[in-house]
């Protein structure tokens, strides 16, 4: 989820929303097709993120009521050419995604705190400060604690492995990158087809 559409829908929003009635939606939430949460009065909230996943995966138009912003990712890389590598990757393989650059932990704390990317794609190793503790920022951070972190490394070993696990990312990979490994990742932790 990212951090954009937090605010939760009734099933009754929904329905006015799509033109169908209450029960559809409520049977689309028993049978597992939409995520729902549950109120201590036992009443049904869905986040618009998931209803937007439901609605894209069958191919259904998206109310204009959601105000569905673009899915931003932000690269950062101390090496400029490899963060434009990335970012022309993820330009191919996901045309309506907004690709933000950083090369560094500093710019990108700036971009992260004004854009409230969807995911972190992070070198672990750059000068002054670094992958590991720009996602412990990420991760302790309210307002930023649901973005997504891929963390990436050109000097990959156990011990960086478990330290930027237990910083709260969520996928770690080995430099040179392998593109399917990175859209693999990219499409599982949006949860969309990339």
């Amino acid at each position: 989820m990212n951090g954009k559409n937090r605010k939760q829908l009734t099933t009754f929003q929904i329905a006015n929303m799509l033109g169908v009635s209450d029960q559809s939606v409520s049977n689309w939430i028993d049978a597992g097709q939409l995520s729902a949460e549950r109120t201590p009065g036992g009443h049904r909230r869905i986040l618009p993120d998931d209803l937007i996943a439901f609605l894209k995966k069958r191919g259904m138009r998206i109310p204009d009521e959601l105000n569905v912003a673009p899915t931003t990712i932000l690269i950062v890389d101390d090496e400029a050419d490899v963060a434009e590598w990335i970012a022309n990757i993820l330009r191919e393989n996901c045309p309506d995604f907004r690709i933000l650059t950083a090369n560094d932990g500093f710019d990108a704390g700036k971009i992260i705190t004004a854009e409230l990317p969807d995911l972190v794609i992070i070198d672990l190793y750059m000068p002054g400060l670094d992958g590991f503790e720009v996602c412990r920022k990420i991760k302790s951070d309210p307002q930023t604690q649901s973005i997504k972190v891929i963390a990436a490394t050109a000097h990959p070993s156990k011990q960086a492995e478990q330290a930027i696990v237990d910083a709260g990312a969520e996928v770690y990979l080995t430099k040179p990158i392998e593109v399917d490994q990175l859209v693999s990742a990219i499409g599982d932790l949006l949860n969309c087809d990339v």
